[in-house]
């Protein structure tokens, strides 16, 4: 103790440092270790009584690393169904684990209760989904022991929905072959025939999930939709272990109406709220349900909805215990809205939480996130790294995410002069887009602006107009303001490239105000750097320089996403110099929003556009 080795806290001694803990424990031989471990457990178990059960974890613990299998067994299952009632599934899921180490190995002895137990410990797999992040081959061989048991005994409803966990667990830790394969055995094995109850809890509640995980959105939104319509055929006759399955469909449908750009129905998520306060369903699926519509939010630009929906959910995962679901699927949302708006602050953080996630989805997703904030920054070189690194793992297991990739590798191949490169994205990204499992109109959209990008600067401007215009269609067709701005804002680089500064004039002061709507002043902010040199450039009378020759020649190797290096190249090219800050420009967007935009239900229009009010979320008939 006199050199710290040893110190005393709380009546208790522990190592002054865990290396010293470490280093004394390696040099132990395997006989001294369990010797040490039973001894400890057999000490401790006579302090545990009524008023230190906190001990029975660390006790499970001992016994387990003493290999003594009834104690730890017993004490194992004691620590899991504790961890059960504090809600913290992965520790529950590692003692449970442990326990059914211990009785697998002696499974030709087993008692009848312990065999009763490891068949409940199986089946503790359909509970722990979560849990399958941390050691899913072990939650994917419980369940199908626990299939095959009752398959043995002819209990096809226990068969029926075990297997739906098992779809449910696959597709979560991206086993979509092994979700797929169930499929088909489900309906086999459990006469599981279309249009009927079982058909719409299979398809609402476990294909839409390999579904929209595999980024087959419009496949996930038709069996959504057509299970919905079958539960609500038998509505007045429902079970109560049905209900959920309808929430879960409900929810489906409209999580893959978000991830195709399209409005989420507002009134639908008020229902699934009300089924949740009727005890029909839970909070569960109901929180999921803000996951849809601050995608939705996040995707459009309407970022004060995006915030007031996220606390919302924050507050509800805390009241699960659900904090890690808050701080991974709500830092998407967050994360996506953030770099449209311009609020740096919290973003490295946030992707360092979804970084740290076991779940493999959440880690592939990362690499994206740092990506698109690197091409923010300017950094391609990191920006590059890392969508690289995103796309490879993508190929291996692809998602819903993996249209991303091409978006922002053509991005940066365009902001680095890389246009080939560019090219290949691009055509790959569009012909995935346009048709088949992965067709989704908010990619279309954008590979249209790409596709855009691409032609101006090779000097083919009705190419890039025709595309500008498609693309236009698509973001009126989805109401997505913050897409019908950057359109607009594309379409006045065109017009300036051409030497028309009246027309672009014109669709910078439609961007700018679009954004304005959506009180997005960083973006307006950025459209005033290109457009406040073409309105000096009006009223001043004094001798200027011509700047026509100079317009034409303006350099073709920035990429529409690096809105900086462009503002900074055409102010220099037509004035000279930017002779104001953006915080100048900003300070000024604040007096003129009020001219322009005198409330959050001013219409901006143009020819062929109509932006309405900024709703929360516009309800699709």
């Amino acid at each position: 103790m006199r050199h710290q080795i040893i110190i005393k806290t709380n009546a208790h001694y522990q190592f002054g440092h865990d290396n010293i803990r470490a280093a004394l424990y390696g040099r132990l031989t395997e006989e001294q270790k369990t010797d040490y471990h039973l001894k400890t457990a057999t000490f401790l178990e006579t302090k545990v009584g009524e008023t230190h059960q906190e001990l029975i974890p660390t006790i499970a613990r001992h016994f387990v690393a003493a290999h003594d299998k009834n104690k730890a067994i017993e004490y194992s299952v004691q620590a899991a169904k504790a961890a059960e009632e504090n809600k913290a599934e992965w520790e529950a899921f590692a003692h449970y684990r442990n326990a059914a180490r211990f009785l697998e190995e002696n499974s030709g002895t087993l008692t009848q209760g312990q065999d009763a137990l490891l068949l409940e410990i199986y089946e503790k797999a359909a509970q722990f989904s979560s849990a399958a992040w941390i050691d899913a081959a072990t939650c994917l061989r419980w369940l199908q022991k626990a299939i095959d048991f009752h398959t043995q005994n002819q209990d096809m409803e226990k068969v029926f929905s075990l297997s739906l966990s098992y779809i449910v667990t696959s597709s979560i830790t991206g086993n979509y072959d092994a979700a797929r394969c169930k499929i088909p055995e489900i309906i086999r094995t459990c006469e599981v025939q279309e249009g009927t109850i079982p058909w719409a809890i299979l398809y609402g509640a476990g294909v839409c999930l390999v579904d929209w995980y595999q980024g087959y959105q419009n496949n996930c939104f038709d069996h959504a939709v057509k299970a919905i319509s079958i539960f609500e055929k038998h509505s007045d006759t429902l079970p109560a272990d049905v209900w959920p399955a309808y929430s879960w469909a409900l929810f489906w449908r409209d999580k893959a109406r978000a991830y195709l750009g399209r409005p989420v129905d507002m009134a639908n998520v008020e229902k699934i709220r009300e089924l949740m306060t009727q005890g029909k369903s839970d909070k569960t699926i109901y929180w999921h349900t803000l996951t849809a519509v601050t995608a939705r939010a996040a995707f459009t630009g309407r970022w004060a909805d995006l915030l007031t929906w996220t606390q919302l959910a924050s507050q509800l995962s805390r009241e699960m215990g659900k904090v890690f679901w808050f701080e991974c699927w709500i830092s998407h949302s967050y994360l996506y809205g953030a770099l449209h708006y311009g609020e740096f602050s919290q973003l490295e953080n946030h992707i360092e939480k979804v970084s740290a996630s076991p779940d493999p989805y959440q880690v592939r997703l990362s690499y994206l996130f740092q990506g698109m904030l690197c091409l923010s920054r300017k950094n391609y070189e990191e920006a590059e790294q890392n969508l690289k690194a995103f796309l490879r793992r993508e190929e291996e297991t692809r998602d819903n995410s993996y249209l991303e990739g091409f978006i922002y590798l053509a991005c940066t191949c365009l902001a680095t002069g890389a246009t080939d490169k560019a090219r290949e994205y691009i055509e790959k990204g569009s012909q995935l887009a346009k048709k088949g499992l992965y067709e989704n109109p908010l990619y279309q959209l954008q590979f249209l602006q790409l596709n855009a990008e691409l032609a101006m600067r090779q000097g083919d401007y009705p190419l890039a107009e025709t595309s500008l215009v498609q693309s236009l269609r698509l973001a009126e067709m989805l109401d997505n303001p913050l897409q019908k701005g950057f359109i607009q804002k594309l379409r006045g680089r065109l017009h300036l490239e051409q030497n028309n500064r009246e027309e672009a004039e014109k669709r910078f002061i439609l961007a700018r105000d679009i954004f304005l709507s959506l009180n997005n002043k960083y973006q307006a902010a950025r459209v005033m750097t290109m457009l406040e040199p073409l309105t000096r450039k009006k009223h001043d009378t004094g001798p200027r320089k011509n700047t026509d020759a100079d317009t034409a020649a303006l350099p073709q190797t920035v990429v529409e996403g690096d809105t900086a290096t462009l503002t900074q190249t055409i102010a220099e090219e037509i004035t000279g110099s930017l002779t104001r800050s953006e915080e100048e420009i900003i300070s000024e967007l604040e007096k003129q929003v009020k001219k322009t935009c005198p409330d959050t239900k001013n219409k901006v229009s143009d020819v062929g556009l109509e932006e309405t009010e900024p709703e929360i979320l516009k309800t699709e008939d």
